[in-house]
């Protein structure tokens, strides 16, 4: 008899059922099945984290009820910590410099372009 298992998104509350080899491989992937039931994510929710997303956001895009119980913190910390650990911050210009915009747009900004850009958009 294959042994299947229901598994639950703990962001979302979607369902998966999982059966024999590719239940034993999810068991494997997280440690145990403990670890499996506590973290596990749908493909849909890993994607949007590994774009940056926060688990509170991923909710909202994917209209996930308020029904659905949201995960504890330490449970959301890690799913963050996992899959976040590249996000790219586009929208702070705390991490963009004036070589970030203009490598981006040009490979040589005539120096009009590049006062506009310091004095008017960087500020």
């Amino acid at each position: 008899m294959t042994k299947s298992k229901k598994v639950i998104c703990v962001v979302t509350g979607k369902p998966n059922m999982f059966a024999g080899t590719y239940l034993a491989k999810k068991i494997e992937e997280f440690g145990n099945e403990e670890k499996l039931d506590k973290y596990y994510i749908t493909k849909e929710v890993k994607a949007l984290l590994k774009k940056g997303y926060k688990i509170k956001d991923v909710r909202k895009l994917l209209d996930v009820s308020e029904e659905t119980n949201l995960p504890s913190p330490d449970v959301i910390q890690h799913l963050e910590d996992q899959y976040q650990k590249t996000a790219v911050k586009l929208n702070d210009t705390n991490y963009q410099t004036l070589s970030t915009i203009t490598n981006l747009t040009y490979d040589k900004s005539d120096e009009d372009v590049e006062f506009f850009i310091t004095n008017h958009i960087m500020k």
